[in-house]
């Protein structure tokens, strides 16, 4: 419910024949309204859904009733054709069924993902984690995007213009990418595992810092020298081992007086598997922008 400035969230409906164990709770955003609509109850840290649940249509936004709470999803999880859900807490899925998201679909899930389904990340879907995802069937992204500060699996597939990355750092708070596979890491030639841009944002440094960064659109520093633009400003120091790679690259230096903008640094990659089979590309690169790189 609601009026022309303040509508409700997506309808739903919950689908089950005589015959069957479990139904199918559905939010359809097919329709009207701009609102959310939850999934959970207040009062518990804990929430169980023993049927299928399927949120789909731009106007299906769904969330967790509330921060901190865990969600047992014990059959099938769709998030399709633009539907977006929102899980503030853990998920996790061990019983039967798939975890899809597809179609334009959106899956955020701010806590840590324990998964033991089979996922279909497929057609342009995107699951962002903030926090780790543990999975113990093997991973495939397929045209689609997954960002995870932890991803731990059998076995990871890139393909079909697929990316595995990490959310955003800020001034904040810093993301990394850590891989840890026991099998193969596979990336065909159109997909990629790239956190380029995702370091130090611009005029930051080591330990997440302005003291130190470069200045005046001099280029960022990590393992090498940043780019140095003219005589005024600062290049920060480089640091780091070659060989153990635990940074991040320092942002570009901001040119306050001109109001030039510069690129952030370079993210932060950790890759641990069997064996890697990379035919498109690994990537950290430092980003551009109208004045100094990252």
């Amino acid at each position: 419910g609601g009026n022309a400035s303040n509508q409700g969230g997506a309808g739903s409906v919950y689908v089950r024949r005589n015959a069957d164990s479990f139904g199918t709770l559905v939010f359809d955003g097919n329709g009207s309204g701009n609102g959310w609509a939850v999934l959970g109850l207040p009062g518990t840290n804990y929430f169980a859904v023993a049927d299928a649940v399927v949120v789909r249509g731009s106007r299906a936004l769904v969330q967790t009733e509330h921060a901190g709470l865990t969600l047992d999803l014990q059959q099938s999880l769709t998030v399709q054709q633009s539907g977006y859900l929102v899980i503030n807490g853990v998920l996790s899925m061990q019983g039967s069924g798939v975890l899809t998201v597809a179609s334009g679909g959106r899956l955020d899930v701010n806590g840590s993902v324990v998964l033991g389904v089979p996922l279909a990340l497929t057609n342009g879907g995107l699951w962002q984690v903030n926090g780790s995802v543990t999975s113990t069937v093997p991973v495939t992204v397929d045209g689609s995007t997954l960002a995870a500060d932890y991803l731990g699996a059998p076995a990871v597939s890139v393909v079909s213009t697929g990316l595995v990355t990490c959310l955003a750092s800020s001034a904040s708070q810093m993301h990394k990418l850590e891989l840890n596979v026991a099998g193969a890491v596979t990336v065909d030639g159109s997909s990629r595992i790239d956190v380029s841009g995702l370091g130090y944002l611009a005029g930051y440094t080591r330990s997440n810092v302005t003291g130190g960064a470069s200045s005046r659109l001099n280029g960022g520093s990590y393992g090498g020298l940043g780019g140095i633009y003219g005589s005024s400003g600062s290049v920060n120091a480089v640091y780091g081992d070659y060989r153990d790679a635990a940074e991040w690259g320092s942002g570009g230096g901001i040119d306050t007086y001109n109001n030039y903008a510069a690129g952030p640094g370079g993210g932060r990659i950790q890759l641990v598997a069997g064996s890697l089979q990379l035919d498109g590309q690994v990537l950290a690169n430092g980003n551009n922008a109208s004045g100094g790189a990252g």
